[in-house]
């Protein structure tokens, strides 16, 4: 019993910021507490997609609506950073982001993509931890979360400059892994 109390207090915490799982398991996507697992769950079945999808999205910092596809940069790899305004894990990794930003910014586009919480609650990550010169956009019913098979944030999804994905993992800002995945290393 005294095992059981910390395990499940560890499934809460984590879950925090892996979203509705009842959706995931519906989805037949790996729920937070398949991912403590395996960390890898999750992550390769994204491998292969194409592009971005086509949807519109909110520019955070601006408020403007824009199509996701408008945001490549044709020909250049793109770091995705799928995040949450709630998300602790999130505001974490922000620092690391904006490092990579400042490091490898002009040979790796970033794309933040948002969801879950509210716009108001975005404009407020973005204050508070210092990403608003970012490409950050929200797209509330998390369409592009899907599209990569994303169950949890933050999320790294890196596309080279094809836009095929070749990488992907949750909870692990991996500058070294994102240059190598992007073909830069």
């Amino acid at each position: 019993m005294r095992l059981a109390v910390p395990l499940v207090l560890a499934a809460l915490a984590l879950s925090a910021c892996g979203g509705a799982e009842r959706d995931q398991v519906a989805q037949g996507l790996p729920t937070a507490a398949a991912i403590v697992a395996d960390p890898t769950a999750g992550t390769t079945a994204a491998t292969g997609n194409t592009a971005l999808p086509d949807l519109q999205v909110v520019r955070v910092a601006s408020g403007k609506r824009a199509p996701l596809r408008s945001l490549a940069a044709p020909g250049k790899p793109t770091l995705l950073w799928f995040w949450a305004p709630h998300c602790t894990f999130c505001r974490a990794e922000a620092p690391d982001l904006l490092a990579f930003q400042k490091a490898y910014g002009d040979q790796v586009q970033i794309l933040g993509l948002g969801a879950q919480d509210d716009l108001d609650q975005a404009v407020d990550f973005l204050s508070d931890t210092g990403t608003q010169d970012l490409e950050m956009v929200w797209e509330q019913a998390g369409k592009s979360w899907l599209h990569y098979q994303v169950t949890n944030q933050p999320t790294v999804v890196v596309l080279d400059a094809t836009g095929k994905v070749t990488k992907a993992w949750f909870r692990h800002f991996d500058a070294d892994g994102i240059l190598e995945a992007a073909g830069l290393a």
